[in-house]
């Protein structure tokens, strides 16, 4: 597939009170209103969610990962791209990762190669090899090749981190120079772990390369709240304004709206499924009959007893399929038979509310409300501790 039409980002608002902002991202393959969450899939698909039921969220864009990919390499090849072989639809936009956003191994800091996790155990993968999946892909943009290190850990290990990302992108932009029509944008990935002087070295080099948006890397690996605030900061004051920021592991929705306050575009994250695989299911509804008590839980846990007999959807103002058709009750049931049902309807329902709150967010950016969103939604989470997190084995929560 020709990929000679590279993504192009125009930010269209700007907040007064902060930096968060509203962009479009528009590719070869549809557009996307920003700040916005790229759909976690499996090789495509979202688990428990067929392309029909996709169709849904028209809206939403996709995360695949090199590491789900690289060892069906010679059948998406052959597939004529993986839009083709997942039957994907050909106006959503695809993004590819190196890894799965819900998962972190300390993998070692060679020159040569990254170590990824995949059903036959880990596999090395070179930048050649990853170009080459790129390109069978199709994906409309990428990141480059990078390693990702927790929060505290060595400067020696912080250096090489990040010497190694500059490293692979001059590789990787110098390849796709030669090639231009047979790649997507290309994101550069900046690193430092806790260091604020390491994310700005990262940051500052990374900002001198043609890349087309930046992944800011290694959050939610240790940092607390608190902490990443500044971290985000001091990366963000080297990035131009033109181009698109994207977080890979943040989804709480605390946490993505200290992002989005901040200036990050993109949202890499599987927020939605690790909620359904615990059972849960969102209640923080958006919208003029949504409702705004901050004593209400912002999610519920399906498995609980007391849901056996509540003949109420999960919410009066929801309008997925699990609400307009379904109970508490009948929902509690289906989980309790370990029926596949219940997985598939909480995350028709996860999806929906979570792409809502997205949309809530890029209106509330709009209309000067930003602050009393961002107050309305800390104020419900912190009634329920939040055990899901944006992933359980990272460190920020669900």
């Amino acid at each position: 597939e020709n990929m000679a039409n590279k993504p192009i980002f125009t930010v269209d608002f700007v907040s007064p009170c902060c930096a968060a902002r509203v962009g479009t991202l528009r590719t070869s393959h549809g557009s996307l209103a920003t700040p916005c969450c790229l759909l976690f899939t499996r090789k495509g698909n979202p688990p428990s969610l067929t392309p029909d039921l996709l169709c849904d969220f028209p809206e939403a864009g996709l995360q695949v990962t090199a590491a789900d990919l690289c060892l069906e390499h010679d059948v998406i090849a052959a597939a004529g791209g993986l839009r083709s072989l997942a039957a994907l639809d050909p106006q959503r936009p695809l993004y590819l990762s190196v890894r799965d956003p819900t998962e972190f191994s300390d993998g070692p800091l060679k020159d040569d190669a990254i170590t990824v996790s995949t059903r036959e155990g880990k596999k090395k993968l070179s930048l050649a090899e990853f170009l080459s999946l790129q390109q069978a892909a199709s994906a409309d943009f990428f990141e480059s090749l990078s390693v990702d290190v927790p929060h505290s850990i060595a400067t020696k290990k912080v250096r090489k981190s990040v010497e190694l990302s500059l490293s692979w992108l001059d590789a990787c932009l110098n390849a796709v120079s030669k090639a231009p029509e047979k790649f997507g944008g290309v994101y550069g990935v900046v690193q430092g772990a806790g260091s604020v002087e390491w994310r700005t070295r990262s940051a500052r080099e990374t900002a001198k390369r043609p890349v087309d948006g930046f992944v800011l890397a290694s959050f939610g690996l240790g940092e607390s709240y608190e902490q990443r605030a500044p971290l985000l900061a001091a990366v963000l004051a080297e990035l131009p304004q033109e181009k698109p920021r994207l977080v890979p592991g943040i989804g709480s929705p605390d946490e993505v709206l200290q992002c989005v306050e901040l200036g990050i575009d993109v949202f890499n994250t599987a927020y939605p499924l690790l909620l359904t695989e615990l059972g849960f299911a969102l209640t923080l509804m958006f919208g003029p009959d949504a409702p705004r008590q901050a004593d209400e839980p912002y999610k519920i846990n399906l498995r609980d007893r007391k849901f056996q007999l509540d003949t109420r959807p999960i919410s009066e103002t929801c309008r997925c399929l699990a609400c307009r058709q379904h109970t508490r009750a009948y929902l509690h049931h289906l989980q309790n038979t370990h029926e596949m049902l219940f997985t598939v309807l909480l995350e028709i329902h996860n999806t929906q509310v979570y792409l809502e709150f997205f949309a809530a967010i890029r209106s509330s950016i709009k209309d000067g409300t930003f602050n009393d969103l961002r107050s309305r939604v800390v104020s419900r989470m912190s009634s329920v501790p939040d055990v899901a997190g944006t992933c359980p084995v990272r460190t920020s929560s669900v």
